[in-house]
């Protein structure tokens, strides 16, 4: 029986939800996003070059691109170490500091 309330919840919900208001609502979602992935982009950067003796990090780096070449300049030398002796790198955005509200 339960079953059966679920399944007209959802035919209600789905009766006032218009094809055309689905699309534009999925519009809207993608937009945000991809207007937050181009931000992203746009932002300072740095990398953080990790081996297994130590962290080092470089930049800033004044955008993604950027901060992504260096990153494969770094990897790159992984094919010449010892599995051991590789490194990891990790792209770090640059944000403002968040004012304190106290």
């Amino acid at each position: 029986m339960a079953c059966l309330t679920t399944v007209s919840v959802f035919r209600d919900v789905a009766a006032w939800d218009e094809p055309d208001e689905s699309d534009r609502r999925l519009d809207v979602v993608l937009d945000r996003w991809a207007q937050e992935l181009l931000t992203r982009m746009e932002q300072p950067y740095v990398l953080m070059v990790r081996s297994t003796w130590q962290t080092e990090y470089l930049g800033p780096f004044p955008h993604a691109m950027a901060a992504a070449a260096a990153a494969e300049d770094e990897l790159a030398g992984n094919r010449v170490l010892p599995p051991e002796e590789h490194v990891a790198v990790r792209l770090i955005p640059l944000v403002p500091p968040i004012a304190d509200e106290s």
